[in-house]
């Protein structure tokens, strides 16, 4: 667990996609997707996820309340986008991140609502690269009206990302107790049970140190099988695609398909494009899937992350981060 902090960055972004990592132009013509842009924010999904969010208003809902997400889809991943309201502002776009451990606002919209800012920065590793981030206490924060506690989180520069205003992470719905993303529905539970068949995940928690002491780092790991093997995954709804490191793809034998362009916060990196044919949740055979290969910072001794072309493909699933468990709704029982 030394060093837990370092994979802290919005998209688990990585933070960035730790914001999640987020597909953009292919570097070969052996896997075909529609063309995206530099930022993955500006396609046309995501703009109109983003207005639905901004209606929501910050009018209070009662507890236990669901709230409205804005659902994007872009080459085949979903992003969901929930209504955050800031000290009195907002609502503003945030992504729903699992797998970031803390959460993060944009620098530019700290500045816009003339928010106060640690004058120190940390170092904080992403993938392919180390941004500095910020510090900023947040003293009314609600999702679309649902009050959650105030917290301290970090400030970052979103870079290409700049289409999102912050990055609600798993310290933050952890405290909830569980959380339900139905893609479906378009809609953010908290607090709910799941549904769905369930497995048990190891949730990982690690306080944090000076400014951010009280509150936890905080990361829900699922085993998921590849044939024979079984590997800890973060479950990651900031990522596009279910992503292994590097030497885990080689490992099991996959073949690249191509190459593809992740765009995350402070840089962007080149991973390989697989197809995974055998695989598993919880013992229930999956369908064959596209799959990332890439390096990823270390986080809780994962051997990649359990993303959004996963997670969307169920319909709707929950992290029980009380009882550590991950609900699965199966679409084929419908």
């Amino acid at each position: 667990m030394r060093g837990f902090l370092r994979f802290i960055t919005p998209l688990l972004l990585f933070i960035g996609v730790g914001i999640g990592i987020m597909d953009l132009a292919p570097s070969s013509s052996a896997v075909v997707r529609p063309n995206a842009e530099s930022n993955p924010f500006s396609q046309e999904s995501v703009r109109a996820a983003e207005a639905r969010v901004e209606r929501t208003g910050c009018a209070p809902r009662s507890p236990g309340a669901s709230v409205p997400l804005g659902i994007g889809r872009v080459g085949g991943t979903s992003i969901a986008l929930v209504g955050t309201c800031v000290d009195g502002h907002g609502p503003f776009p945030f992504v729903v991140d699992t797998g970031s451990s803390v959460s993060v606002i944009a620098r530019s919209l700290a500045r816009q609502i003339n928010l106060a800012q640690s004058a120190a920065e940390l170092p904080v590793a992403t993938v392919g690269c180390s941004v500095k981030v910020g510090l900023a206490s947040l003293h009314r924060l609600s999702l679309s009206g649902l009050v959650v506690a105030p917290q301290t989180v970090l400030v970052a520069a979103m870079g290409n990302l700049s289409g999102v205003d912050g990055l609600i992470g798993s310290d933050l719905l952890s405290r909830q107790g569980s959380a339900t993303i139905d893609y479906t529905g378009a809609s953010l539970s908290l607090g709910a049970h799941g549904v769905g068949a369930s497995i048990d995940i190891n949730v990982v928690r690690q306080a944090l140190p000076g400014a951010l002491a009280g509150q936890s780092a905080v990361v829900a790991i699922a085993h998921v099988g590849f044939g024979r093997m079984s590997l800890p995954l973060v479950v990651d709804s900031g990522a596009a695609r279910l992503t292994l490191r590097s030497a885990v793809a080689s490992s099991l034998g996959l073949r690249s398909q191509g190459s593809t362009l992740l765009q995350g916060i402070g840089c962007s990196i080149r991973a390989q494009e697989y197809r995974v044919n055998h695989w598993s949740i919880g013992g229930r055979a999956m369908d064959a899937i596209a799959a990332n290969g890439a390096e990823l910072p270390d986080v809780a001794e994962a051997k990649g992350l359990l993303g959004s072309n996963v997670l969307a493909a169920h319909g709707e699933f929950t992290i029980d981060y009380r009882n550590q468990r991950l609900y699965l709704d199966d679409p084929k029982a419908r």
